[in-house]
């Protein structure tokens, strides 16, 4: 039994690296060398500042009305095919689960650089970076998904 007051510590660190490293690289991206470069909201707001993006919402329709990324595209079913797969593309989502996902889609098509936001549209607005709503007008409101995300705000308003 001593021997297990070593183990469940080790186990217990064990995980959390791993944990780390998951959201470090993202859950869909994590097991594959990819190089999909996932950024904070201040480094994609300087991305965006200074190089043409293509940026894709890969919310839904109602999320992306309450509020999205200036100049953001919503993803939808087709779209990548009208895509130049040597241009630039950022994805975001609401905690970046979902755009994980479309930025490996994106890297297994031959897309050469894509950037994830890591904290997705929740981390943009806790860096205080603006937001449009449908009408193009500056807005505070995000759309969190699921009750439970709102958690994760910090600045703006949470719509469900």
């Amino acid at each position: 039994m001593s021997h297990l007051k070593f183990i469940v510590p080790g186990v217990i660190v064990l995980l959390s690296l791993v944990c780390y490293q998951v959201y470090q690289r993202g859950a869909f991206t994590f097991f594959s060398s990819s190089n999909v470069e996932r950024v904070d909201a201040e480094e994609a707001f300087r991305m965006i500042s200074t190089t043409d993006f293509t940026i894709l919402d890969v919310r839904d329709e109602s999320e992306y009305d309450v509020s999205h990324l200036e100049g953001a595209i919503r993803y939808e079913e087709g779209l990548l095919e009208g895509l130049n797969a040597n241009e630039p593309v950022m994805v975001y989502c609401t905690v970046g689960l979902r755009s994980n996902q479309l930025a490996k889609i994106l890297e297994e098509e031959g897309f050469n650089q894509v950037v994830e936001l890591q904290d997705g549209l929740i981390g943009w607005s806790n860096a205080e970076l603006p937001l449009v709503n449908s009408r193009d007008n500056l807005t505070d409101s995000v759309h969190v998904y699921a009750q439970y995300f709102s958690a994760l705000l910090r600045g703006g308003t949470p719509v469900y």
